[in-house]
């Protein structure tokens, strides 16, 4: 995770185009707040910001991580289809916290 607000990175998203993610500030060790910019892709006809952040609190002897985020729709209409597109967005934020547990695990 970054550690400096302001830092920016572009993630290419393969054949659904690319998203630009800025840190907004970085609490830590309580919290990363960021922001999703520049939808490129069909992403791009329904969202035109994604904030979020990622918490982190002592659990046993871990960390819980809880991913919170909010979307704003470029649209009506695209408003329509966020509750679709978050259903989709929960399942990759939940491959995507399993995947880095296995990285810091094992």
């Amino acid at each position: 995770l970054a550690r400096n607000a302001r830092q920016t990175r572009v993630l290419e998203l393969g054949p659904w185009g690319s998203i630009r993610e800025t840190v907004v500030s970085v609490d830590e060790p309580r919290a990363w707040i960021y922001r999703i910019t520049d939808f490129k892709g069909p992403l791009a006809a329904l969202l035109t910001t994604i904030d979020g952040e990622f918490l982190f609190a002592p659990a046993g002897t871990g960390t819980r991580i809880t991913l919170r985020y909010n979307m704003f729709p470029r649209s009506r209409v695209a408003a329509s289809a966020l509750p679709a597109f978050g259903w989709f967005w929960r399942g990759y934020a939940r491959r995507m916290l399993e995947e880095l547990a296995n990285c810091l695990v094992g």
